[in-house]
């Protein structure tokens, strides 16, 4: 099931709204006018708490509304409309400035490349009688003829 959003020009005129759009093209031909995704909090009085939360569950089966708590306990409720005109846009900052080149990066080198290191004391040589765990000869396994 796909989300449906209402279209209203607040977030309790979205409880009531009778118009509903799934997509920005869909809201702005059903409204005649640029449409903007919004969303708001709402926080019912005592008084009208039942009758609010009664409204919303409508739009909590269509997905535009969600329940939550308050620090005191008292529900809030968000609301995700669509609402008349666009949003401001940010105001334009200037660019961050172009770092300098990065030095070449030798961190694989820290972890994959492992220098040669020289042991101090002589190897011992390998014992011949000794069963080596990765031997791939025929001497460390036993063979088909046992």
């Amino acid at each position: 099931m796909t989300i449906i959003y209402p279209i209203a020009s607040d977030a309790r005129g979205a409880l009531d709204a009778g118009r509903f759009a799934r997509t920005r093209e869909e809201a702005c031909s059903a409204a005649g006018t640029d449409m903007t995704l919004v969303s708001e909090w709402l926080r019912p009085g005592p008084t009208e708490r039942e009758t609010v939360l009664a409204k919303a569950q409508s739009g909590l089966a269509r997905g535009y509304v969600q329940f939550y708590e308050g620090p005191d306990g008292d529900p809030v409720i968000a609301l995700t409309f669509w609402r008349e005109g666009r949003e401001a846009s940010a105001p334009a900052l200037d660019p961050p400035p172009v770092a300098p080149s990065v030095s070449e990066d030798h961190t694989d080198d820290l972890y994959f490349a492992k220098p040669a290191v020289k042991s101090r004391r002589p190897r011992r040589p390998a014992d011949v009688n000794q069963m080596d765990l990765f031997d791939t000869s025929s001497r460390g396994r036993g063979s088909a003829d046992d």
